[in-house]
């Protein structure tokens, strides 16, 4: 449903046929994403207080057996001008609950994958004022995973966000050149662009792993292997500022991770007025790798230590 104008819809039910959404859903490229269905248009909302989905476990049984099944996005917003979408539950949706393309939003989430993506090509971007939690941050990315493509994130502000109980506060993530894999159908590497001109400000954290995660070796634990096969796909004039709170201690007291697999393909990454303290009162201590410190300003230098050393990730 696209290129609507003043409608309402208040209910939404899909079937349980599996096999009919996998051959008739829309296929949006991407990591093998499809949706159920694609709704935009002009001045469209979507309301009623009702919920959508909550037939997801029929698709985890699915994907359990077959990797390879293609798990439908529960919710499509494509070209949303002047709409809304409000007062819903979305549960247990088969794959991420929201794909939202040239179209703009604001919401309180709590779920268990990333809060915001910016997939390729995303541009001209702000996200503000957001409350998220139990996910994996506002991450740009992944980036870089198929041969021939070029992929482009630039231009993104994120300002005042609430983060809590979650993997990662702002992460940017990019797959090396040589081929990686995070699972059987999640692989790839050697793609090609560039993530530009990214500022992550004003964060308030409380129980994330990684206040700030940046890694060009996306689904490859062997650090080695990505710094032989450097990412094709350059990182370049992120700032980040104003972080405070607490970090978890899954990696106590390691309270931020930037990797990049060259100095050449990762470049100008800036960090201003951090403090993010670990469960055992460690302060602003991060993992490091090919990163120019000299941008690391701001950061109380007695707190301190990046540590230039190769980690299992």
């Amino acid at each position: 449903m696209q290129f609507l104008e003043h409608i309402d819809l208040s209910y939404i039910q899909f079937t349980n046929n599996t096999d009919y959404w996998q051959a008739n859903s829309f296929k949006q490229i991407f990591q093998n994403a499809t949706t159920f269905f694609q709704l935009g248009g002009t001045e469209v909302n979507v309301y009623g207080g009702g919920m959508l989905g909550d037939n997801g476990q029929l698709w985890y049984d699915l994907y359990a057996k077959d990797i390879y099944t293609l798990r439908p996005i529960l919710f499509g917003i494509i070209g949303l001008d002047g709409g809304s979408v409000s007062n819903l539950r979305l549960r247990y949706s088969p794959q991420w609950f929201v794909s939202l393309q040239y179209s703009h939003s604001n919401t309180v989430v709590n779920n268990g994958d990333d809060c915001v993506s910016f997939k390729p090509n995303a541009t001209e971007i702000l996200v503000q004022n957001m409350h998220c939690t139990g996910s994996h941050g506002i991450s740009v990315g992944s980036l870089g995973q198929y041969v021939g493509e070029v992929d482009i994130v630039q231009n993104v502000l994120v300002d005042t966000m609430d983060m809590s109980n979650a993997s990662d506060g702002a992460r940017i993530e990019v797959w090396p050149d040589s081929s990686a894999a995070l699972s059987g159908d999640l692989q790839g590497g050697g793609g090609s662009g560039r993530v530009k001109n990214i500022i992550y400000r004003n964060y308030e954290i409380t129980n994330v792993d990684y206040a700030i995660e940046v890694t060009q070796c996306y689904g490859q634990d062997n650090i080695t292997l990505c710094n032989e096969y450097p990412s094709n796909l350059t990182i370049s004039d992120v700032n980040i500022s104003n972080f405070k709170g607490t970090t978890s201690d899954e990696y106590d007291p390691v309270s931020g991770y930037v990797v990049c697999s060259s100095s050449e393909a990762c470049s100008t990454i800036e960090v201003r007025n951090a403090h993010v303290v670990s469960p055992s009162g460690v302060a602003d201590e991060f993992v490091c790798w090919n990163v120019d410190e000299s941008l690391l300003h701001g950061i109380d230098s007695t707190a301190l230590l990046w540590r230039r050393i190769v980690v299992e990730h």
